[in-house]
C-alpha cells in the first residue's frame, strides 16, 4: 500500500529571503548608499557634497560599528593579508595621513582624507558582505541593477531639464551648465552618469528578466545621449579615450582565443564594431543636431578640446605646471593635504580672469597632480597603484577560462575604470562624494569577479574587534569634522543674507559664530575671519579689523583680498611702508586688481618726491579703463593734474610744454603712456619722449632738434629730485 504523502504546511519563517540571505543585501548595503547620493539640501553652501557626506560616512560608521564591535563580525585582517589591494589602499591611507600634519587647515586636511578612508569603508563593506557568495551572477545582477535603477532616476531627471533648456533657449553651451540632475553641477553629473554605463550596458545585454533588459536599453541610451549632448569636455575625452583603450585591451586579452575558435572572432568583432558605431552614430546626432541649431556651440565646444589657448585650458595648464612646482619644493609629504588652494595664491596668473582678484583656485583639476602636490610621491605612487592593482587584477582573470558574460562584464568595469582615469586628469572626482561611491562600486566589483572559488575562508579573530573600535572611532570623528563643516556652511548661507541686506553687526556675528577651529576657510578659499574682519571695517573699528585680518593673512597669506584690506588697516594706523609693501606683493599677484591699485596709487602718490607722484600716478593708470566708478576717475584726473602741473613747471620749449598740455588733456593719449613707463624710466621721461616723437612726425621740430631735446629731458630728469607740494589724496 502506497504511503501518502502528507505536505508539510509552509512555515511563516520560511521566507525566500531566508532561505537565500543574500537577495536582501542590495536592499541593506547598496540601494541606501545610492539613495543617500540624491539628498539636496539648500541651507548650506554647498548643496549636494555636506549632505552626502553626512549620510554616507554616517552609513559606514554605523555598519563598522555594529558588525566590527557589536557582532565582531567583520574578518578585518584575513580579508586584507589575503590581497594585495588592500596593502596598496592601506598604504596610500597612511601617506596622505602623514601629510596631513604639514596642513595649515587641519578640518580641511581631515575631511578631504575622510573621503579616501569612505571609499576604503565602502569597498570593504561590499566585498565583505558577498564575499561568500558563490553565484557569481546573482553578484553581477545586484551591482548592475540596483546601479541602473540610480541611473534610470538620475537620466530621466537629466532629460527633462535638458529638453526645457532646449525649449527656453536652444542648444548653447553655457544654458547647458542649468542640466545637472541631483548633482552639484553638470560636469560630476555627466561623470557619473558614465561611471553609470557599465552596469546598464551589462543589464541590458545580460539582465534574466526581459522587462528589465529592456529598460536598461532604454536608460544605456539616454546616459550616453545626455553624456554627449551635456558637452562636458573631460567626459567626451573620456568615452573616446576609454573606448579606444579598452579596445585594445580587448583584443590582447582575446586574440589568444580567436586564434583557436574563428566563429568567436567574427562574434566578438562584430560585437566591438556594433559598439563602435554605436558611439559614432550617437556622437553624429550630437554633432548634426548642434550644427543645425547652433554652429557657434559646436565649433566653440570642439576649440575648447582642440585649443591649447582656449582660457580654461590655459588658466589649468598654468595651475598644472604651478602644482608641479609645489611638489618639487616638498616632494616627499607634499604641502599637506587641503593647503593646495592657500599655496597656489601665490603664483600670479597671467592672461586670465584671476588677474582681477575676484577669482580664486579651489583645485587643480588634475587629482594626480591634486596628490602629488598636496602628499608627495608615495601617496601619488599609491593612489595610481590602486587603479593598476584593479586593471591587474581583471588581466589576470582573464587568462583564466571564464563564461562570455563574466568576461564582458570584466571588459566594462575596465571601461568605466579608465574613463575615470582618463576624466580624474581634467577633473577633480575625487572630491566628489557620488563620484566616490561610483569608483567604489567598480572596485568592489573588481575585487569580487577577480577572487578565486570555492572562496578562502575567513573568520573574525580577536584582534578584529580592537580594529573595528578603532574604525569605528576614526569614522566618528571624520563624521564630527564633517558636522562642524556643514554647520559653518549653514551659518555661512545666513550670513551671505545678512550681507546682502548690509547688516553689518549681523554679518559679523554670524562670521564669527561660524568660525571653529575645523572650520576656518569657507568652500570657495575665503578665510572666515575675512569676512568679520571686513566688517569690522566697514564700522571703523580698524583694531578689531587688523586682529580679524592678521589672522586671515596668517592663515592665507596671497589672498589679495584679504591683502588689501590688511593694508588699509595699516595705513590707517601710519604705518605706510607696511601698507606699500603689503599693496605691492598684492598687485604683483593680482595685476588687474582695481581696489589694490587704487590704494596702492594712493600710497605711493602720497609719499614726498616728484618720483613717488608719478609712480603713484602710473599705480593708478593701469586700473582698467572701463572702470567706471567716481573714485577711480577722480583719483585719476587729480593725480593727473598734479603731475601735468609739476612737469609743465620744468617744461621750458614752448613747443615740448603745449604737446604735454595737449596729451594730459585726453584719458586715451596719457594712460597708454602711463603704463609704457617701467623700471627707471620716469612717466615724465616717457612723456617726453613720445611728444618729441609727435612732434618729430608732425615736422614741427627738425631730426637734430629731436635728438638735441631728447638727451636734454631724459639726462635732466632722470637727475632730478625736487620736492613736490603738499597734496594728499585719501585712500578710496
Amino acid at each position: 500500500m502506497a504511503k501518502k504523502v502528507i505536505k508539510k504546511p509552509a512555515n511563516s519563517t520560511d521566507s525566500p529571503l531566508k532561505s537565500n540571505p543574500q537577495m536582501i543585501l542590495p536592499w541593506v548595503l547598496i540601494i541606501p548608499v545610492l539613495m543617500i547620493l540624491g539628498l539636496y539640501f539648500y541651507n548650506v553652501l554647498d548643496p549636494t557634497l555636506m549632505p552626502k557626506y553626512m549620510g554616507i560616512m554616517g552609513f559606514v560608521l554605523i555598519f563598522f560599528f555594529y558588525k566590527g564591535v557589536v557582532k565582531n563580525n567583520l574578518p578585518l585582517i584575513d580579508t586584507i593579508k589575503n590581497d594585495r589591494f588592500w596593502w596598496v589602499y592601506l598604504a596610500f591611507l597612511f601617506f596622505t595621513a602623514l601629510s596631513i600634519s604639514g596642513s595649515a587647515l587641519l578640518g580641511d586636511g581631515l575631511f578631504e582624507w575622510a573621503k579616501y578612508l569612505m571609499g576604503f569603508g565602502l569597498i570593504f563593506l561590499w566585498v565583505l558582505s558577498y564575499s561568500k557568495t558563490e553565484n557569481e551572477q546573482s553578484v553581477r545582477r545586484d551591482f548592475s541593477r540596483v546601479i541602473t535603477a540610480m541611473a534610470l532616476f538620475a537620466g530621466l531627471i537629466g532629460l527633462y531639464q535638458f529638453t526645457d533648456v532646449l525649449i527656453q533657449s536652444g542648444f548653447q553651451h553655457d544654458k547647458l551648465y542649468q542640466v545637472s540632475g541631483f548633482f552639484a553641477h553638470r560636469n560630476i553629473y555627466c561623470e557619473s552618469l558614465f561611471l553609470c554605463l557599465p552596469f546598464s550596458f551589462y543589464s541590458a545585454m545580460y539582465d534574466r528578466n526581459a522587462v528589465f533588459r529592456r529598460i536598461a536599453y532604454g536608460i544605456t541610451f539616454v546616459l550616453l545621449l545626455l553624456c554627449l549632448a551635456l558637452l562636458s569636455r573631460a567626459v567626451w575625452i573620456a568615452l573616446g579615450g576609454s573606448f579606444l583603450l579598452i579596445t585594445v585591451f580587448f583584443i590582447l586579452m582575446e586574440y589568444p582565443l580567436w586564434k583557436k575558435d574563428e566563429e568567436l572572432k567574427k562574434k566578438e568583432v562584430s560585437l566591438l564594431l556594433k559598439i563602435g558605431l554605436l558611439g559614432l552614430v550617437s556622437i553624429g546626432v550630437v554633432l548634426i543636431y548642434g550644427y543645425i541649431t547652433n554652429k557657434a556651440t559646436i565649433s566653440g565646444f570642439i576649440d575648447s578640446i582642440t585649443q591649447v589657448n582656449y582660457y580654461q585650458n590655459w588658466d589649468r595648464m598654468q595651475k598644472w605646471r604651478d602644482s608641479y612646482t609645489l611638489f618639487k619644493e616638498n616632494p616627499w609629504l607634499g604641502i599637506g593635504i587641503g593647503d593646495w588652494k592657500i599655496d597656489i595664491l601665490r603664483f600670479p596668473p597671467k592672461n586670465s580672469v584671476a588677474e582681477a582678484g575676484f577669482l580664486f583656485f579651489q583645485r587643480p583639476h588634475n587629482d594626480y597632480l591634486w596628490v602629488l602636490s598636496e602628499s608627495g610621491i608615495f601617496a601619488f605612487m599609491a593612489y595610481c597603484g590602486l587603479f593598476f592593482s584593479a586593471l591587474f587584477k581583471v588581466a589576470r582573470r582573464l587568462r583564466q577560462p571564464a563564461d562570455n558574460e563574466k568576461r564582458y562584464y570584466l571588459y566594462l568595469l575596465t571601461a568605466g575604470l579608465l574613463g575615470y582615469m582618463i576624466f580624474s586628469f581634467f577633473s577633480f572626482s575625487k572630491e566628489r562624494i557620488e563620484e566616490v561611491v561610483l569608483l567604489s562600486v567598480i572596485f568592489a566589483a573588481i575585487l569580487l569577479e577577480s577572487r578565486s572559488l570555492p572562496q578562502i575562508k575567513t573568520s573574525a579573530q580577536p584582534a578584529d574587534r580592537g580594529l573595528g573600535v578603532v574604525l569605528t572611532a576614526l569614522f566618528a570623528l571624520l563624521f564630527y569634522v564633517g558636522y562642524t563643516r556643514m554647520e559653518g556652511e549653514m551659518i555661512l548661507v545666513k550670513f551671505q543674507d545678512s550681507n546682502e541686506r548690509n547688516n553689518i553687526k549681523e554679518s559679523i556675528r554670524l562670521a564669527e559664530k561660524a568660525y571653529r577651529p575645523l572650520y576656518q576657510m569657507d568652500p570657495v578659499s575665503a578665510p572666515i575671519r575675512f569676512f568679520s574682519g571686513t566688517g569690522y571695517l566697514k564700522l571703523k573699528d580698524f583694531k578689531t579689523a587688523t586682529k580679524h585680518l592678521e589672522e586671515a593673512y596668517a592663515l592665507s597669506p596671497y589672498h589679495v583680498q584679504v591683502m588689501n584690506n590688511l593694508a588699509g588697516c595699516y595705513y590707517t594706523f601710519g604705518e605706510v611702508d607696511k601698507a606699500e609693501k603689503m599693496y605691492k606683493e598684492a598687485s604683483e599677484l593680482a595685476p588687474k586688481y582695481t581696489d589694490v591699485l587704487l590704494s596702492y596709487g594712493v600710497v605711493v602718490f602720497n609719499k614726498k618726491g616728484a618720483e613717488n607722484e608719478q609712480n603713484g600716478f602710473v599705480i593708478t593708470a593701469k586700473v582698467d579703463t572701463l572702470e567706471t566708478r567716481e573714485n577711480y576717475k577722480t583719483q585719476l584726473r587729480t593725480m593727473a593734474d598734479k603731475i601735468t602741473a609739476d612737469i609743465l613747471n620744468k617744461t621750458p620749449d614752448s613747443l615740448l610744454r603745449n604737446e604735454v598740455a595737449r596729451i594730459m588733456k585726453n584719458e586715451r593719449e596719457y594712460i597708454p603712456i602711463a603704463r609704457r613707463s617701467s623700471g627707471k624710466r620716469l612717466f615724465a621721461v616717457q612723456l617726453y619722449a613720445e611728444a618729441l616723437y609727435k612732434l618729430y612726425t608732425q615736422q614741427k621740430i627738425s631730426e637734430a632738434e629731436h635728438e638735441a631735446l631728447k638727451i636734454k629731458y631724459n639726462c635732466d630728469l632722470l637727475n632730478q629730485n625736487t620736492e613736490k607740494n603738499n597734496i594728499q589724496i585719501s585712500l578710496p
